[in-house]
């Protein structure tokens, strides 16, 4: 039996260490996903968690942690297409967004992938020095330029760029070792940003 059908089986049976299992492994994943349908913080943390109460309300119907994964993420995309499809919502949203919606280009399988692809990445990151990693978050994440990166960290212009090609290279070897063919697809784009 693994870890995940031991805490699914614990959940099954109504004890809240199944359900703080599922929402540790998949809390920060499905807030990312939310927030990426819905553009709201406070929002994506509200689908979140009404989809972990219905997943409490329904455990006995769950076999499988398989089970318990694609409800997690059909029950989340749901609830923010419900959110955005709801008319006092509608007015608020950039018309792009709606029209992704109604023409989406990625299928779900996609999306699940590219968030749990962004948290393997936020959390190899995490485990940069401490430098290197907020350098990192601010140039790529934060977007922000070199100068404005130097005023916030107090360090010069060299210091960014050494810090920053460490963390890549860093990262490199850390996809490379995990055998992750896409580190290239999605490293190598922010290596040629900086570059050209």
């Amino acid at each position: 039996m693994t870890k995940s059908d031991f805490h699914l089986q614990a959940l099954r049976e109504g004890q809240e260490s199944g359900l703080h299992h599922f929402m540790a492994i998949y809390g920060k994943p499905l807030r990312f996903f939310a927030y990426s349908l819905v553009r709201k913080k406070e929002v994506a943390e509200e689908v979140v968690s009404d989809v972990f109460y219905k997943l409490w309300s329904n455990r006995e119907n769950f076999h499988t942690p398989q089970n318990v994964k694609a409800f997690l993420y059909i029950a989340t995309r749901n609830a923010c297409y419900d959110f955005l499809d709801s008319p006092k919502n509608k007015i608020q949203y950039d018309p792009e967004i709606t029209d992704e919606l109604a023409y989406p280009q990625k299928d779900l399988l996609s999306q699940i992938i590219e968030v749990e692809l962004v948290e393997l990445i936020y959390q190899e990151i995490n485990n940069l020095p401490e430098q290197q990693a907020s350098v990192f978050r601010m140039s790529y994440v934060e977007d922000l330029t070199t100068e404005e990166i130097s005023d916030k960290l107090g360090i010069s212009a060299n210091a960014i760029f050494l810090a920053r090609s460490r963390a890549l290279a860093k990262l490199r070897v850390v996809f490379k070792d995990k055998k992750a063919l896409w580190y290239l697809l999605i490293l190598l784009p922010l290596v040629d940003r900086w570059v050209n």
